[in-house]
């Protein structure tokens, strides 16, 4: 599919490991397996990696990856390069750090029941 793009083989081969490399890592937004919801309309990936590979030896690769994509040049129009789920990493320690906020209606409607049942929770 990439190749029919109008990209070098070079390119499409580049493109094809960071997909790939998306999905092996867990990241279920991007990869090969976002490309195939265009295509198809149910599609689910699991891989073995230790099936391929040494797991230890692909999680080194994979940090060097991310690690030069974190410095490469961004496009001309771009602040930085970004790769799937970098730009949620401020908000995933945020959320670990404080907890998951909760929405006004959840929080009214447990005040609700704390009242409700006479529960002195504060």
């Amino acid at each position: 599919m990439i190749e029919r793009s109008e990209v070098s083989a070079a390119d499409a081969a580049e493109a094809a490991d960071v997909l790939v490399m998306s999905d092996l890592r867990g990241v279920d937004s991007h990869g090969v397996s976002n490309m195939f919801r265009i295509y198809v309309k149910d599609y689910f990936a699991a891989y073995n990696i230790a099936a391929f590979t040494d797991l230890n030896q692909f999680k080194q690769d994979m940090d060097r990856m991310l690690a030069k994509l974190r410095t490469t040049k961004p496009a001309e129009s771009q602040t930085r390069v970004l790769y799937p789920g970098l730009s949620e990493d401020p908000e995933i320690l945020e959320r670990r750090r404080r907890g998951i906020p909760l929405h006004k209606e959840v929080t009214s409607g447990l005040r609700a029941l704390l009242v409700f049942y006479s529960w002195n929770c504060f």
